[in-house]
């Protein structure tokens, strides 16, 4: 840019000097011509007058010549504007993205780390008889983990989404009188607060009521996701509660659950994972493989859960 700064100014002392030049020129021509005068040793009137329009034309060609240069530099200047400015941008996305991606490590880990203990002590329980005191204690424990994971599952969307009103929840499955009934089982304990009432209102539902779980649970869908930015646009879509959209306007929905027919694409399902929020960036793959990966690592614990609640039963 120093360099610019100093052709613009040699640009316009040429200007100054060309334009100089020629007043200069045609006061000498307005004065010749007046004396017209021949002397020895002095060149004709006419040879004088040819040396000084010359002069006037190599004087204006060469501010034809700076003008193109400077317009050169100028558009030169411009590029490098444009150029710092997104470079200066794509490195305040990029350290965006670092951020998320440190972000997303972090609670990734704390997800993990409990799915872990969790499914220790699940797993050590199936090998020995429990008692209605310890499946309560397990239980217990159980909505501990459920409450970790939902706070660790937001905040990752918060951070991926760049929008602090996500919330997630989850929601469990039953069969009864042929129909399919859909329960939350979990909130994360920022929306729960929010949302609460909602639940007390109608703690159990027909799956029919919410467009994704519907959407995912129709025979004729393949699809393994419901991903939708724009919730007010969409066709019909429908909730349990009629003020959704007071909550938000973006969903993704993601199903728990293990394939056990491969042939005939036949799946165990136990529920959903849902996230939400007002502002979007869900329907993206990024989100949407995210969000499975974290409904994969619900899937056992919650199987082994209902196992060990059905042999203590059995038990009695």
């Amino acid at each position: 840019m120093n360099s610019l700064n100093s052709n613009r100014w040699i640009s316009i002392v040429g200007y100054i000097s060309s334009v100089l030049t020629i007043i200069q020129s045609i006061i000498s021509m307005a004065l010749i011509y007046h004396n017209q005068q021949q002397a020895d040793g002095i060149y004709p009137f006419w040879q004088q007058m040819a040396a000084y329009i010359a002069l006037i034309l190599c004087v204006v060609t060469l501010c034809v010549l700076l003008f193109n240069s400077q317009l050169k530099n100028e558009k030169i200047g411009q590029e490098i504007k444009s150029y710092n400015e997104k470079e200066k941008t794509f490195d305040e996305t990029l350290r965006g993205k670092d951020d998320i991606i440190v972000s997303l490590c972090l609670y990734n880990h704390n997800i993990n780390h409990q799915n872990r203990q969790m499914l220790f002590e699940l797993y050590n329980k199936l090998y020995e008889k429990t008692t209605k005191a310890e499946i309560e204690i397990i239980d217990n424990k159980f909505r501990g983990y459920l409450q970790n994971f939902t706070t660790n599952v937001k905040t990752a969307f918060d951070s991926f989404t760049m929008d602090k009103s996500c919330a997630v929840y989850i929601t469990f499955l039953r069969e009864e009188n042929e129909s399919i009934l859909a329960q939350t089982g979990y909130r994360d304990p920022t929306s729960y607060t929010l949302r609460n009432n909602i639940d007390m209102q109608m703690p159990v539902y027909s799956a029919e009521l919410f467009t994704p779980f519907k959407h995912l649970l129709d025979s004729r869908n393949n699809d393994s996701y419901f991903a939708c930015d724009n919730c007010k646009e969409y066709p019909n879509f429908c909730d349990r509660n009629d003020d959704w959209n007071s909550y938000y306007n973006s969903c993704l929905t993601v199903p728990i659950r293990v394939r056990i027919d491969k042939t005939n694409n036949i799946h165990n399902c136990l529920g959903f994972l849902t996230v939400d929020n007002k502002y979007g960036n869900l329907n993206n793959k990024d989100a949407i493989t995210l969000l499975c990966s974290y409904a994969d690592t619900l899937y056992m614990n919650i199987a082994i859960l209902m196992d060990l609640k059905n042999m203590s039963q059995k038990q009695k």
